[in-house]
């Protein structure tokens, strides 16, 4: 066969599998018919015998996916509804002459028209110049067409232009050929045939087809009065069904074949890559800060051995770059495994239909690199993952997993992968690292970015640049500020602010400080939505409006009071992201995270601010306390106002707020009568409160905790009975003379009145406070003696009397406090200390845990037991939720010995150099006895602060930066206690 009609065949071929199933679709109303022309199409494919590659590959494709359509209609896969076969006219077959002269081109068979004009060649058609010129089988000479879609689907208008119309009696053997008359209508641009030969040469433009649908069939139940543009959008393109490799045609046109060579063998490449996963992932387009990060997450999983599977989560709140430094680490690490997948937007994809299966399908054709492998379902996605897993030394990465049932699809446990296997599992909940038994040494907890990379990071988007343009420096640092760290929001920010004017920037800035931006607000909001009740909501919103710094067993008291079981919803907060907890048991929150909260409760009703359910910002509390217009949806309201001068409203302007619970007030001041503020107050936080007397008519019931610092307050007399008020703050209150009557605070916990200096009394009732376990009377210069009933308390665990000068003895009764594990009484008038406190220990043993809790330190304890020897130990005689330094202090001051374990990280921990500066002090001043223990290290690493001890001391402070007299004072204590003679036990690992 001539080389030219190979081209033209070739041409049509590709036009021809375009078309087929818009044909077929069209025809769908009658499945029979369907199936009918299927099979002619099908023996029409085979029938090719052309040993052009371009036409073998476009061939057997036509071949196999019009096989498909006959199978798939026979077994009725396409539900459509047969209908009785309208009468059909019968099309003689033409036959194609073979005795055509060939041509070549640069040694290729070409399988396209001679062009010179390259950009001609993609608007010029392809070129049947006789409808002869095509050979089909003559196994078939007839094919049938149904008369009736002729007439109202195939044919064009003729009334409008003549050149754009067609007739069918023209083109019923270039029809036959195609497969489509409709093709021939306005929209194609064909000239005239006869009958039995071609009158001239006809021009066919296929039109582009549409990627639309990923699924291999297609819908027969499309209406066939659809329009033509209607069926152009549902068109399929079977290339997109094909593997890489079968899209690309052999390049038979112009051209150097050594460039085609190159550009082949780039193709084969990226196919290969393709098959066996060695292509990165994108990271970020300016990855500032993530390599530190992902050598920090790397180290953990180091000193894990090779051979076990180890499971690592990556942890943080949404927005830090958890994904990014998993992307990172996955191309950092990847090559070492036999498999490898990362699994993005797990959270997302779950929730869609067949979201799960898709996920298990997914991870299962990345490791296992085939696509032949059907999941039908959950359960039969476990055993298939299980059993092809195991056999692996696989690299998995699961991205944003929120459920414990993902997990438990998808890696379900150690047991599923093979030997040297790790899983990387990114999530915002801690607590499902647990769930999947995730040693806490293998949870990496992404930081907040530190001011130097928020600054590049943010220059980069802002102004294409590692830095602040010029002008723009100091609005810079204070997005900077705003954004607290967070990635998410310098790049959102970044790239907002990009190329505006100054004035624009500073509109943006103060518009942020009332409302946030909406894009990071939907990210954020993000881990909000998946709590698990609105019990745990409500707990975040009000943290965030009113409990940020605040004591967690305080603000745990207020919450529960509400009926909201704070105990199990704050560490859940702890878990997802939302809350922190600092050394000092202070609850805080990422700003962005605080300003999403706030934003939830004000776009529930931005312009009435009477009916937010909290009021925080200044300027609405004064306008709904001035206009009075507070309504029942408020329960929290807080007005901080400066010192500069007191604003004063009527009480009055509380009377509707029925459920107000929490009530926080600074230089306020109230007039008129208290019986309007909410009886359901459950949190009363009053500074400078200006009465001198608690009002009679302030009934207060249900109150938990009052805080009135720095009030006007005299007396507290005849107070009325508070039976749930366990916390009373009246720190720093001038005027203070005593404290109230006792027997009305049955349930106290709490009571802490610091630098009361008028405070002259306390009441004698203090001794029936049976559930109190704090007094505070730091600095009440004015006392000069506690009441002796104060020694009957057997819950009191911590009394503080430092500063208080007047006090001049603590009585022996105090021998009686079991309970008693810490009192600080420094800088008193105490001449004669009672026996009970001088020697509580003989020995304090200064120690790192995380070195040697669980091998030396338990074996030197029972020893120092069994020999009689009492013996300090802080994890057990230190209570939890503390600030530890104060009970070490006292700890240390109550011992005769300290026994100093120096292991590699004990210069690591801030508190064990606070604990050894005081050891040495008194050792200096006081002669106390010291015994230093070098476990695994060599005195004079201790000395000299080298090798594996050195390092863990400049690791610390190049974490914490302290000022530089106390690192002076720390190697001081350091070279001077590693010269002291002691035990060495160098065979610790």
């Amino acid at each position: 066969m001539a080389f030219d009609e190979l081209d033209r065949i070739s041409q049509y071929m590709q036009w021809y599998w375009r078309h087929t199933r818009r044909w077929i679709q069209r025809i769908s109303s009658d499945t029979g018919r369907a199936s009918d022309i299927a099979e002619e199409l099908y023996r029409l494919s085979i029938n090719s015998r052309s040993t052009c590659p371009s036409c073998v590959d476009y061939r057997d494709r036509v071949a196999h996916d019009q096989r498909n359509i006959l199978l798939a209609l026979r077994e009725q896969r396409f539900n459509v509804n047969p209908q009785p076969a309208p009468p059909t006219i019968e099309l003689p077959r033409p036959q194609i002459p073979r005795d055509r002269p060939s041509k070549r081109r640069g040694g290729y068979l070409s399988t396209q028209p001679i062009i010179e004009n390259e950009n001609a060649r993609e608007q010029e058609p392809p070129i049947f110049t006789q409808a002869s010129d095509i050979s089909l089988s003559p196994s078939s000479p007839f094919i049938s067409i149904d008369p009736t879609q002729l007439e109202s689907h195939y044919m064009a208008p003729s009334s409008s232009s003549p050149s754009n119309s067609a007739n069918p009696s023209q083109f019923q053997p270039f029809m036959t050929l195609l497969d489509n008359p409709a093709l021939f209508s306005a929209e194609y641009n064909a000239s005239t045939f006869e009958h039995g030969g071609p009158s001239n040469e006809a021009f066919v433009t296929p039109r582009q087809s549409i990627h639309l649908n990923e699924s291999p069939w297609f819908d027969l139940n499309t209406p066939t009065t659809q329009t033509n543009e209607t069926f152009e959008a549902q068109e399929i393109d079977i290339q997109q069904q094909r593997p890489q490799r079968m899209r690309r045609r052999p390049r038979c046109g112009t051209g150097s074949h050594y460039q085609n060579e190159s550009e082949d063998i780039k193709n084969i490449v990226e196919h290969v890559c393709e098959i066996l996963d060695k292509k990165d992932l994108f990271v970020a387009n300016h990855p500032v800060g993530v390599n530190s990060r992902v050598q920090d997450s790397i180290k953990m999983s180091k000193s894990h051995p090779p051979n076990d599977v180890l499971l690592l989560g990556i942890w943080g709140m949404g927005g830090i770059g958890k994904t990014v430094i998993a992307k990172a680490i996955y191309n950092e690490i990847g090559g070492n495994f036999e498999s490898r997948s990362f699994l993005s937007n797990i959270r997302e994809v779950w929730e869609q239909d067949h979201g799960p299966v898709y996920l298990q399908q997914q991870l299962l054709s990345q490791i296992c690199k085939t696509t032949k492998m059907i999941i039908p379902c959950i359960e039969s996605g476990k055993n298939m993952l299980k059993e092809r897993l195991r056999q692996k030394q696989a690299l998995v990465v699961l991205d944003d997993v929120d459920k414990v049932e993902q997990l438990n699809a998808l890696s379900g446990s150690v047991k599923w992968f093979g030997p040297g296997s790790r899983i990387i599992i990114i999530t915002r909940d801690e607590h499902l690292l647990r769930c999947l038994n995730v040693d806490v040494d293998h949870v990496y907890r992404v930081k907040n970015m530190d001011e130097n990379e928020s600054i590049e990071l943010f220059s980069w988007h802002a102004f294409r640049q590692p830095s602040p343009g010029e002008g723009f420096v100091e609005l810079s640092r204070n997005i900077v500020a705003y954004s607290g760290g967070l990635p998410l929001a310098l790049e959102i920010l970044g790239c907002y602010l990009f190329d505006r004017e100054l004035t624009e920037w500073k509109s943006v800035l103060d518009k942020l400080k009332k409302i946030p931006n909406g894009h990071i607000q939907k990210k954020l909001k993000i881990s909000f939505d998946g709590l698990n009740d609105d019990t745990e909501r409500e707990i975040f919103l009000d943290i965030s409006c009113f409990f940020i710094g605040m004591d967690r067993n305080d603000v745990t008291q207020i919450l529960n009071a509400s009926g909201f079981f704070a105990d199990i919803g704050i560490s859940v907060l702890v878990e997802r992201s939302l809350v922190t907890i600092d050394e000092k048991n202070k609850l805080g929150m990422h700003d962005l995270l605080r300003d999403m909260g706030r934003e939830i409760i004000r776009e529930k009703s931005p312009k009435e601010f009477g009916k937010h359910s909290r009021l925080w910002f200044h300027k609405d509390v004064i306008d709904v306390l001035s206009k009075h217009i507070g309504t029942e949806s408020v329960e929290g309201l807080a007005l901080n106002l400066s010192q500069d001068g007191k604003v004063y409203f009527l009480t009055k302007a509380f009377k509707k707020m029925k459920a107000l619970r929490l009530l926080r007030l600074a230089n306020v001041e109230l007039d008129g009568d208290y019986k309007y503020i909410s009886r359901d107050l459950k949190w009363l936080c009053w500074h400078k409160f200006p009465l001198k007397y608690i009002p009679a008519n302030f009934l207060q019931n249900n109150l938990v905790a009052i805080e009135l610092k720095y009030s006007s307050l005299r007396l507290w007399r005849e107070p009325q009975l508070l039976e749930n008020l366990k916390i009373l703050n009246l720190s720093h209150s001038p005027y203070l003379v005593s404290t109230p009557d006792f027997s009305k605070l049955p349930n106290l916990e709490k009571l802490i009145l610091k630098d009361c200096p008028s405070l002259a009394t306390i009441h004698n009732t203090i001794g029936h406070l049976d559930k109190i376990h704090l007094i505070n009377l730091k600095d009440c210069t004015g006392l000069r003696s506690v009441p002796r009933s104060i020694y009957k308390l057997k819950c009191l665990k911590t009394l503080i009397l430092s500063g208080c000068l007047m006090i001049e003895k603590l009585e022996e009764d105090i021998e009686q406090m079991d309970s008693l594990s810490t009192v600080i009484a420094d800088d008193i008038a105490i001449t004669k200390v009672p026996i009970s406190l001088a020697s509580r220990h003989d020995a304090f043993v200064s120690f790192r845990g995380d070195d040697t809790r669980a091998s030396f330190t338990s074996h030197l304890f029972s020893a120092l037991t069994n020999a009689g020897i009492v013996a300090f130990k802080d994890d057990t005689d230190v209570l939890r939720g503390k600030r530890i330094s104060t009970e070490l202090l006292f700890g240390i001051e109550r011992s005769t010995i300290f026994i100093i374990i120096f292991s590699k990280d004990y210069a690591g921990s801030r508190w064990c150099l606070i604990e050894l500066s005081e050891i040495m002090e008194l050792h200096r001043a006081q002669g106390r006895v010291v015994l230093p223990v070098f476990y695994g290290v060599d005195p004079s690493e201790v000395q000299n602060q080298v090798s594996s001890f050195g390092k863990a001391f400049r690791d610390l402070i190049h974490k914490i930066s302290p000022i530089e007299d106390e690192v002076s004072r720390w190697r001081t204590d350091l070279r001077e206690a590693g010269g002291i003679t002691g035990f060495v036990v160098l065979n610790s690992k």
